[in-house]
């Protein structure tokens, strides 16, 4: 049986990824013993060849594989040899670097895999697709990934230098776009940061997408709500404000919502807010100001949300004038800045839960919670849900809506209406130690993990800190 790594497992959905070296199998909830079902595990299996799927079959833990909170050391890269090290480039066909994380930047994905593909880098460009990706061709639905590459290396666009013009046509959807010569334009989609569809027009055309008169999908919403004393010609000049904004942008804008508060509280010197969120081909921008009179707070998120988007042009043109990245090892002017973990990669035999801490207000409403995370500019908010007397989280997400789950889960949505967009995850916490939870933490690579402390039986938060040590939050009382 080979070794490998589980790259990425969707509970919600019971499919998965297994990497092994360069080469990735897809895989089935069915397929794999529970206790292997985390993103990070390193599992055996064996391979079945599927319809030119490889699917990985029989999988389970390696042996040694999270049993005892003394193996923290296991599987880590301590007195490794880098294979620079002796002096020889690396190589990314003998040392093939694990994929870039891209959950939450699907657009990046397809912009380095059209960077690939204009370069000839056609092996590089598969290694950034699902093993089961399905090209649609001619009427046919082709599953595997030499079947894309069969399709790639007959394409004049492979290494023809020409890199395609980007747009997103949906939150996991995108257009390539090239001048000449065919194909001029094909679709793909982007699951879990890898491509897992392609298609050309007169397919998008079939799969049912609207698409206006130039072939081009049509994709957007638009949201607006109000709390306390707004008037209805304060709501209509926001829509106004904002749709001159959004008219000058681009690029696709994929959902809009608008926000207008007005406080109760006569003491406030800035009682009027107006917030909005844009989803600009897949990037979120968001913007909020305070004001006196709501039509000032208008005019200045008018202001705002123009800067905001116009840094973001200018951002996004930075990248393109870049150019393909140097290869591993290497550096030269004009290359991106190298990306910072988003915190200090301590061995875990050295990490430590450093700091605890317990909030002490009252119970709380999902949209009291989500208003004391934004005020504390922070991921996730642990709290004790007012109608159901459950702990529970609520965390942002990238969209700008919001995610919730409940301590022992629900059956049904129980929360009354909330101003902001939020989505209820029925599925219990998990229940662990905090010894588990420390594990599991480390094998997930996520950056805070909700759990209930099967000691105590409340809700607790585990996170990772900026200097690698964890902190645990729990809930008052």
């Amino acid at each position: 049986m080979p070794d490998g790594v589980v790259q990425w497992f969707d509970p919600s959905t019971g499919e998965g990824v297994i990497r092994r070296g360069g080469r990735r199998y897809a895989v089935r909830a069915s397929a794999m013993d529970p206790a292997s079902r985390v993103g990070g595990a390193r599992v055996h299996f064996d391979v079945q060849r599927d319809d030119g799927v490889l699917r990985a079959e029989n999988v389970v833990l390696r042996r040694g594989t999270r049993t005892s909170p003394r193996q923290s050391r296991f599987g880590d890269l301590s007195g490794a040899r880098q294979p620079a090290a002796t002096g020889g480039a690396a190589s990314s066909r003998g040392n093939p670097a694990p994929v870039v994380a891209y959950d939450h930047h699907p657009a990046r994905a397809v912009e380095d895999w059209a960077r690939l593909l204009a370069d000839g880098r056609l092996d590089d460009a598969i290694l950034q697709c699902a093993p089961d990706v399905v090209l649609h061709e001619g009427g046919d639905d082709l599953a595997g990934v030499e079947a894309l590459r069969r399709w790639w290396d007959a394409s004049p666009q492979l290494g023809a230098g020409a890199i395609p013009t980007v747009t997103g046509v949906g939150p996991d959807t995108f257009e390539l776009a090239w001048d000449d010569p065919s194909p001029n334009r094909i679709h793909v989609r982007v699951a879990h940061g890898l491509i897992s569809e392609q298609w050309d027009e007169a397919a998008a055309v079939a799969t049912g997408e609207d698409v206006d008169d130039e072939g081009r999908s049509v994709v957007g919403t638009v949201e607006i709500s109000s709390a306390g004393s707004v008037t209805s010609s304060e709501l209509a000049y926001a829509e106004d404000k904002v749709a001159k904004v959004l008219a000058d942008v681009g690029r696709p804008v994929l959902h809009t919502d608008i926000r207008l508060e007005r406080s109760a509280d006569t003491s406030l010197e800035r009682p009027a807010m107006a917030r909005l969120i844009v989803l600009v081909d897949g990037e979120p921008v968001r913007a909020q100001v305070r004001a006196a009179e709501m039509t000032e707070a208008i005019d200045l998120l008018d202001a705002r949300a123009r800067r905001r988007l116009t840094q973001l042009a200018e951002h996004r043109q930075t990248l393109r004038r870049r150019g393909p990245s140097s290869p591993e090892g290497q550096w030269r002017r004009g290359d991106a800045p190298t990306e910072r973990p988003p915190h200090l990669p301590r061995p875990a035999a050295e990490r430590e839960i450093v700091r605890r801490k317990s909030f002490t207000t009252a119970e709380a409403t999902v949209d009291e919670a989500i208003f004391d995370m934004e005020a504390l500019d922070h991921d996730f908010f642990l709290f004790t849900d007012l109608a159901s007397g459950q702990d529970a989280v609520v965390h942002a997400r990238d969209d700008g809506t919001y995610g919730l789950q409940y301590a022992r889960g629900v059956d049904e949505d129980p929360t009354e209406p909330t101003a902001a967009a939020v989505e209820v995850q029925p599925d219990p916490a998990p229940r662990f130690t905090v010894d588990q939870a420390r594990e599991h933490l480390d094998l997930s690579g996520a950056p805070w993990l909700f759990f209930v402390d099967a000691d105590h039986d409340r809700g607790r938060v585990l996170y990772r800190r900026d200097d690698g040590h964890y902190g645990l939050i729990a809930p008052a009382g």
